[in-house]
């Protein structure tokens, strides 16, 4: 057992604490590799140039799925950008009901409706530039013994258990 390992097993048994998270998590989709969770509220002008990144991966759109969560209720452009959108991703939009203004709030709403095995965090100011970034980051995971992978730039994915 690593020295890490160790270490949070100590802590869990000086203080313990409930193990089970605040997020339930759905069915995995077999042929979804990868969901996009990108959370955000208004500068529609940014998140379009993530959209047109992922848009752009030449990983097939049934191989990957874009989860829009937008806070303060959402609006019609946020609801609006989705539906242009859906002719080139596997894209569904969800409004969070009021503002919570907290990301962690925001992204695990995100991750309660992904289907895929991988979840990829992004925010909507990034700008995928490599067209087989997606590709290389399953090829990544499913080559490595990884639990999470940090690429250069701002962009971070992580492996949950049995996901």
């Amino acid at each position: 057992m690593d020295l890490r390992s160790r270490i949070l097993i100590t802590a869990y048994k000086l203080f313990p604490f409930s193990l089970k998270g605040d997020v339930q998590l759905k069915d995995i989709n077999p042929g979804c590799a990868v969901s996009c969770v990108i959370n955000f509220f208004g500068a529609i002008h940014l998140l379009e140039g993530i959209l047109y990144s992922l848009a752009g991966q030449n990983l097939s759109k049934e191989r990957f799925e874009v989860i829009l969560v937008e806070d303060r209720g959402g609006t019609v452009e946020g609801k609006d950008i989705s539906e242009k959108f859906k002719p080139m991703l596997n894209i569904r939009y969800f409004a969070l009901p009021e503002n919570h203004g907290i990301m962690g709030f925001s992204r695990n709403y995100g991750l309660s409706r992904t289907r895929g095995k991988y979840v990829l965090f992004l925010d909507d100011d990034t700008v995928i530039l490599q067209n087989d970034f997606l590709s290389l980051l399953i090829k990544e995971f499913e080559t490595t013994d990884s639990d999470a992978i940090v690429p250069h730039g701002s962009a971070s994915y992580c492996l949950l258990k049995g996901r």
